[in-house]
C-alpha cells in the first residue's frame, strides 16, 4: 500500500481450501495517522478448477478505525461497506482468518 491519499493498494493470496488465487486492488481513500485508514477494495478471483473463470466482485470500501485505549493498547475496528451479498460468507470467513492472524501477531509483539 502506498500510504498516501490516492495511493495504490495491491496484495494477493491463495485460498487453499478452495484452491483460489485472489488479487485485491484499490486506492487509499482516507489516511488519518493513529485514527483511521480506508481504501477501496476490488477483488479478482481465479480458480484452477475452472481456468478461464474470473469472478469480479464490485468495489467495496474497507475502513480500519484505531482507538488508543492505553499507551500500549489499541482497539481496531474493521468495517467493509458496499459488499456484494453474494460474497458475504466468503468475505466474513476471510476477515476472521486474517484478523485472527493479526491478533496472534500482536500477542507475540513486544509492547513499545
Amino acid at each position: 500500500m502506498e500510504a498516501r491519499l490516492g495511493g495504490a493498494l495491491y496484495f494477493r493470496f491463495h485460498w487453499g481450501a478452495r484452491n483460489v488465487d485472489t488479487e485485491v486492488t484499490g486506492t487509499v481513500a482516507e489516511l488519518t495517522p493513529n485514527k483511521c485508514v480506508s481504501y477501496t477494495w476490488v477483488t479478482a478471483m481465479r480458480s484452477d478448477r475452472v481456468p478461464s473463470r474470473q469472478e469480479n466482485a464490485p468495489a467495496a470500501l474497507v475502513i480500519w478505525g484505531l482507538e488508543e485505549l492505553r499507551q500500549t493498547r489499541t482497539r481496531v475496528t474493521v468495517t467493509q461497506r458496499g459488499l456484494d451479498e453474494r460474497y458475504r460468507q466468503d468475505v466474513e470467513s476471510g476477515w476472521e482468518y486474517f484478523l485472527g492472524q493479526l491478533a496472534k501477531y500482536c500477542a507475540r509483539a513486544p509492547a513499545h
